[in-house]
């Protein structure tokens, strides 16, 4: 993997790079780090349907809170084991999933709800 250095004024240490797979600054570019992140929803569900996070003609999950978590395996598809650092996930608002939002409310925004995205929340703690 050929790894182009990030300008200075970006902020970004040296860990991080453009990685290439032919050595030339292409449009498939992707940055790496070294971060070892999860997502605070991982793969989260409501009776057994993925949660969304947005709401409008389309439904998804587009929004995130990531921590760093000192490691995580890949059990299956839709299972990760996550081992926690100094930062413990206590708690996160529930989202639902689509078919809940299609049942009792109207695509956002609305005349209630003037985002198309659903607040995200986390507690942590830290050790």
């Amino acid at each position: 993997m050929d790894c182009f250095s990030l300008p200075e004024i970006s902020g970004i240490s040296s860990n991080c790079c453009f990685a290439t797979d032919n050595g030339e600054m292409a449009i498939s570019q992707k940055l790496r780090h070294l971060f070892n992140f999860e997502s605070v929803y991982g793969n989260a569900t409501f009776e057994g349907h993925k949660v969304i996070s947005t709401y409008h003609q389309d439904q998804g999950n587009p929004d995130f809170i990531f921590y760093s978590v000192k490691s995580k395996i890949h059990v299956d598809k839709n299972t990760t084991d996550v081992t926690e650092n100094d930062l413990f996930l206590c708690r996160r608002l529930s989202l639902p999933d689509g078919r809940t939002l299609e049942r009792y409310c109207d695509p956002f925004p609305n005349e209630y709800t003037a985002s198309d995205h659903i607040p995200l929340y986390a507690e942590f703690y830290l050790c």
